[in-house]
């Protein structure tokens, strides 16, 4: 994942599609956060990245929301196609949201519509990591196994040498 602050570029959606989306950049007071401001209405306003996936593997993704302005208001999170959040007539203030999903495939869309009608929905801090333990590589658990084989054999060694 990509520009998941809305950094890049002095604050622009680089490494994002966007559709029906009024983009503007601002800092928000409060929490100092440095966000995305969507004042798209409804489901037809997206910022989406494609992001490297693989088949299987549970991901968390969290992000910040910020509704601006009264009700109603919008958010829905779609990962590969699949719709996984909806969030309603939030109230106002950052709201951190957290979700967890497994890919089906290499590649897969993450999706996020904002409508507030009539204020401004922000998103910021976008981030997708792979929820899974690291499971060590095969030549890890080598030198494990002959590490242990040696320390016994030395310890056998001891064990049977006779103590002057």
């Amino acid at each position: 994942m990509t520009n998941c602050g809305f950094e890049a570029d002095g604050g622009g959606l680089s490494d994002w599609t966007t559709n029906g989306y009024s983009y503007g950049h601002s800092v928000v007071a409060s929490g100092g956060h440095s966000a995305s401001t969507g004042n798209g209405v409804g489901r037809d306003a997206t910022i989406s990245q494609v992001i490297a996936t693989a088949a299987g593997t549970q991901y968390q993704i969290v992000f910040d929301t910020y509704q601006e302005g009264g009700t109603p208001n919008e958010t829905l999170l779609s990962f590969g196609g699949v719709q996984i959040g909806a969030l309603e007539n939030a109230a106002e203030g950052w709201v951190e949201h957290t979700y967890s999903v497994t890919a089906t495939s290499i590649s897969t869309v993450l999706e996020i519509s904002q409508g507030n009608n009539p204020g401004t929905a922000y998103l910021d801090n976008v981030i997708v990591t792979s929820a899974q333990a690291s499971t060590p590589e095969p030549a890890t658990w080598q030198i494990a196994v002959v590490t242990l084989a040696l320390g016994a054999a030395w310890r056998r060694r001891q064990v049977l040498l006779p103590r002057n």
